[in-house]
């Protein structure tokens, strides 16, 4: 075998071992996650500027904790309301069926539809109908 075919050979091992090793989509989204509510001026039509702007801050402040387990169950976390469930992603979609809320079953199961961005950057949860302007976006939690 001559010197350019044995290097032509380990260009392709190489890619087929870095490709291996590479990451699904489920991997990459393994882990925790914080969101944050972001309101819209839309969503406070009939209040005056002061309750709008009170309304506002204070949505804008909350927090919720997501954790996604590699064995496809979530948990979120929000106030004191705690729901859990199984999660599912393809394409640029991640779907969370709520079974449980604060250790009751939801019956039906409640579903969820978010926005992987980018390179699984963030998670956008928004309002499917396009009612509401408002959306919570997740970013990945400081370890």
């Amino acid at each position: 075998m001559g010197f350019i075919a044995k290097i032509a050979l380990l260009g392709l091992a190489s890619l087929a071992i870095a490709a291996g090793c590479s990451k699904s989509l489920e991997q990459k989204l393994v882990g925790s996650w914080t969101g944050t509510f972001e309101a819209s001026a839309a969503d406070s039509e009939g209040m005056d500027e002061v309750q709008a702007g009170l309304a506002e801050a204070k949505i804008n402040a909350l927090k919720f904790d997501l954790i996604l387990n590699e064995d496809g169950s979530f948990q979120l976390d929000f106030l004191e309301m705690k729901t859990e469930g199984t999660w599912s992603a393809e394409g640029t979609e991640l779907n969370l069926e709520t079974t449980l809320a604060n250790g009751e079953a939801v019956d039906p199961a409640s579903e969820e539809t978010l926005s992987i961005v980018g390179s699984v950057s963030s998670l956008v949860m928004s309002d499917p109908e396009g009612t509401q302007q408002s959306r919570i976006t997740f970013k990945r939690s400081p370890d």
